[in-house]
């Protein structure tokens, strides 16, 4: 079956956000701990997370409901596909997570230890507190990328010309 808008729509959404999920993951946060003080990276980039929160939350959502509306219109009504269609809402759920949990926590600790975890005591409760909220920090950031990512690929492969079995690309001449 031809692309549809609903699908071009729903790949175009899922390419961006993972574009800026892997770009910021790959990209800015190291750039940000090798060129400025670990407290001002820690806070530009909380915000920074927070931005991703909240868009992928939002393209996550409308990347579901798209393609709730091209399976409804004719898109394939398997197991497979219904799986597809409903991908992206793990990285939905991953990021409001972050946002409704994680983040809070991680800023409380900040707060608590005057604005630098480094100011914490080594060994301290709640040290090991900031690194169990960090690992799962970093855990739903890699499930909203491999979300929107595997989603993204398996839509595009989904909707790829399919060349027909036994045909010659030059049409038999």
């Amino acid at each position: 079956r031809p692309y549809s808008a609903l699908a071009r729509t729903r790949i175009a959404l899922l390419g961006l956000w993972t574009g800026a999920l892997l770009a910021f993951g790959a990209l800015f946060v190291p750039a940000a701990f090798a060129h400025l003080p670990t407290q001002l990276a820690a806070a530009v980039l909380g915000d920074g997370f927070a931005a991703l929160n909240r868009w992928g939350i939002a393209l996550g959502a409308v990347c579901v409901a798209l393609g709730l509306a091209d399976r409804r219109l004719g898109a394939d009504h398997d197991a497979a596909g219904l799986i597809r269609t409903w991908l992206p809402l793990a990285g939905v759920l991953a990021h409001a997570t972050s946002a409704i949990w994680v983040a809070p926590e991680l800023h409380a600790l900040r707060v608590a230890a005057g604005g630098a975890i480094g100011r914490l005591p080594a060994g301290g409760p709640e040290l090991a507190q900031f690194g169990a909220l960090h690992a799962v920090s970093r855990a739903l950031f890699a499930l909203a990328t491999g979300s929107a990512g595997l989603a993204s690929v398996w839509d595009l492969w989904r909707l790829a010309p399919k060349a027909s079995l036994g045909a010659s690309p030059n049409g038999g001449a």
